[in-house]
């Protein structure tokens, strides 16, 4: 019970600000461009097995936040004006050691950036309640009893919002049993692109310093193009 599909809690919410270039005026019947799929672009910044410590376990998560059943709750206001998006594998120690991922977003206008940074918080406080009204139970699992708080976790970046998230998941068929979930939620920008890492682990939360190490890996591999 330790994974309980919970890798993507809350919708994806990358922040990237694009340099502001030049601009060339349109006519007003010109067709609009399509938008830049930077899909590859977000995948080569991910974080890999090379950026965890020999004898990790990786293993790739299927998990991805479109079918995260927080977003019917809580939209994905915060990937407005993606351009790309990409969600590593999860990386662990051990069994009882908390599991890190990443998702990489990349944003085109520097208006859907700035705005979606500044949801983060709206967003963590509708994704607690979602949980308590049972938006994330399944038919075997329930989850109840969510807390969220701000933490300090030194993540590199022009903005960073870091938070852990608290609750009781219970299975509906051993109601006797249930294990505490903690979940670290790191939010960055760097530019234009913006990572998360999520850290989960049962009975106690990830240590905030071990996040912050990947958190700098994560920084390091950000780049930067047109």
């Amino acid at each position: 019970m330790r994974k309980l599909a919970l890798m993507l809690i809350v919708p994806s919410l990358l922040i990237a600000v694009a340099a502001c270039g030049g601009s060339s005026k349109k006519s007003p019947t010109a067709t609009p461009e399509p938008p830049k799929d930077e899909t590859a672009f977000a995948k080569s910044m991910l974080l890999t097995a090379d950026d965890f410590p020999d004898g990790w376990v990786e293993t790739p998560d299927r998990a991805d936040n479109e079918e995260n059943p927080l977003n019917e709750a809580c939209g994905k206001a915060a990937e407005k004006g993606k351009t790309g998006r990409a969600l590593s594998s999860d990386f662990a120690a051990d069994a009882n050691a908390a599991s890190i991922s990443e998702v990489v977003i990349v944003f085109g206008k520097d208006d859907d950036a700035a705005t979606a940074i500044d949801k983060i918080p709206a967003l963590i406080d509708c994704a607690v309640k979602a949980i308590d009204d049972d938006k994330l139970s399944s038919p075997g699992v329930e989850f109840s009893g969510t807390t969220s708080k701000k933490i300090t976790v030194d993540a590199p970046g022009d903005k960073s919002y870091a938070f852990q998230i608290q609750m009781t998941g219970k299975a509906t068929e051993q109601p006797d049993q249930e294990v505490t979930v903690y979940l670290t939620l790191v939010f960055a920008k760097k530019g234009r692109v913006g990572y998360q890492l999520t850290a989960q682990r049962t009975g106690e939360p990830a240590d905030p310093t071990e996040i912050a190490t990947y958190a700098k890996k994560a920084a390091a591999k950000l780049k930067q193009q047109p």
